[in-house]
């Protein structure tokens, strides 16, 4: 492996869309579908990382590995309207439900790797997170394109 090898971050969301698609959702396969949904948030998070990078809605020094990067990233998408022109009102709401699905995604996440008995919150399920976060990795990614398209158009 070179030393300018970048990892391709799509492999994550493959892996996951892979766990969900065996459809073995038998409890002794709960350590994949765990997996399957940290693979996914990590695949998303780092599509919207470099996404914030190169379209300098955030700087690589603010996105350093760090314990707050995550809430910085998911804060910028949800919370900030860059955009001030009426075109661009349609853009801060497709970012905004781009950084509430990453949000909700990193909760699913945070109960998938550190919470011993799944999940923390009531009413979800295991299978059904894996669900909603290998859909709502691809509504997302389709997202990130339409908002890319829209900037160079502003």
């Amino acid at each position: 492996m070179s030393l300018d090898f970048i990892f391709d971050c799509k492999h994550y969301i493959d892996y996951a869309e892979e766990i969900f698609n065996d459809g073995d959702f038998s409890q002794e396969n709960e350590y994949l579908i765990r997996t399957g949904i940290s693979r996914a948030y990590y695949g998303l998070y780092h599509f919207c990382k470099n996404f914030a990078i190169e379209t300098e809605l955030l700087t690589e020094s603010q996105l350093k590995d760090s314990g707050n990067s995550h809430s910085r990233l998911i804060n910028e998408l949800k919370h900030t309207n860059r955009f001030d022109v009426e075109y661009g009102k349609r853009l801060n709401s497709i970012k905004k439900d781009i950084g509430e699905t990453l949000s909700e995604l990193r909760d699913y996440r945070n109960d998938a790797d550190y919470s011993s008995k799944y999940p923390r919150t009531s009413g979800r399920e295991l299978e059904r997170d894996l669900e909603d976060a290998v859909i709502g990795t691809k509504e997302a990614l389709d997202n990130l394109e339409r908002l890319a398209a829209g900037m160079k158009e502003i």
